[in-house]
């Protein structure tokens, strides 16, 4: 990492990009945690709620927390009014982490969870930015992964800043300036999770009773929730909303949370029942979601990641590695993207329209 470092001039390491409200302090425990987008952040927002003592009750198992409330700032502080030097002069005396993850997977991530599920703020403004149609339009979902790799390499490229789920790590947390004490992986997030827990000194408030099951309720609960409180603004952007539904439904089988085999319950074509409300998609999910191994899981987030890497052109894979150089080399990872080739599933489509 030291060498790796050393590329960049020390005198344009601190750069415009990123931001200290990206470092969560918990004081009582003098942890700081720099949190990245689509890399656990929201989990690990319970963890420091629950370290920080700011939930009402004895919650110790951060899946008991739900959607809503793991993004309320409570057991932490966000370091906003910090410079990054006065941050930097606090971590020596800080047990600081944060947690990386393949600029691949983390992208697709990104563009599935943001601009294919159902997201009428991310329609509206990166997709404005992505897409080359109809510049009169206010909404534009259905942006494709290609569209989002351009757009977004493009503006690495350029020197342009990015709203966190697309930035870099290096300009995200600034690990060639801060002194880290731990920096994790995604690929191991249970492994790493349960080793932090333990070397924050928080196995006595911190108990995770199921690691797998809570995050699949988690994700079908939060996607169920977000798609119903959305509901307005997504049919105002003219998205039907038998056809948003449709979107979560395949965005949670491409994440392995419910299996392919489970069809959509509805004729996207008509309206939506009014009987079903979050509640009972809630259901509906969930029964969808039974008996999906930890093999069909892994099989489907892979068949995903293969149908999106397959959709781009070696430009873009070119753009990628040369946007998030750092990236790859600072943390070890490949610039050429996991082989995917081999679970390209042509017979089911991740990303279907409607």
């Amino acid at each position: 990492m030291t060498a790796a470092c050393g590329r960049i001039p020390k005198n344009s390491r601190m750069q415009k990009c990123g931001s200290t409200d990206n470092i969560l302090y918990v004081e009582n425990r003098n942890i700081a945690y720099c949190f990245i987008q689509k890399i656990s952040s929201t989990f690990w927002k319970r963890i420091l709620q629950i370290a920080g003592g700011g939930l009402v009750g004895n919650i110790t198992d951060p899946n008991a927390i739900n959607p809503q409330s793991a993004q309320r700032q409570a057991g932490y502080i966000r370091l906003t009014k910090h410079s990054w030097r006065a941050v930097g002069n606090m971590f020596p005396d800080l047990s600081s982490f944060m947690f990386v993850r393949n600029p691949y997977t983390r992208l697709f991530s990104a563009w599935y969870d943001k601009m294919y599920s159902p997201n009428p703020l991310f329609w509206k403004q990166l997709g404005k930015r992505a897409t080359e149609n109809d510049e009169n339009a206010q909404c534009y979902p259905k942006v494709g992964f290609g569209e989002m790799v351009d757009f977004v390499t493009d503006t690495l490229l350029d020197g342009r800043c990015l709203d966190g789920h697309f930035s870099t790590y290096t300009q995200h947390c600034r690990p060639c300036d801060l002194p880290y004490n731990y920096i994790a992986t995604y690929e191991h997030i249970k492994d790493d999770t349960e080793f932090l827990v333990d070397k924050l000194n928080l196995t006595e408030v911190v108990k995770i009773d199921n690691f797998e099951s809570g995050a699949n309720d988690d994700a079908i609960v939060a996607a169920a929730s977000w798609v119903f409180s959305q509901r307005t603004l997504i049919e105002n952007c003219g998205v039907k909303f038998p056809c948003a539904l449709y979107k979560v439904w395949h965005w949670l089988t491409g994440r392995g949370v419910i299996s392919k085999l489970s069809l959509f319950p509805f004729d996207i074509s008509e309206e939506i029942p009014k009987y079903i409300t979050k509640t009972v998609f809630i259901e509906l999910l969930k029964k969808a979601a039974e008996n999906v191994g930890s093999y069909e899981k892994n099989q489907n987030r892979n068949e995903a990641f293969a149908q999106a890497m397959s959709l781009l052109t070696n430009n873009q894979f070119a753009k990628i590695r040369s946007a998030y150089s750092l990236d790859f080399h600072i943390f070890g990872y490949d610039t050429d993207p996991p082989k995917y080739a081999n679970y390209r599933n042509m017979h089911f489509d991740y990303f279907p329209q409607c």
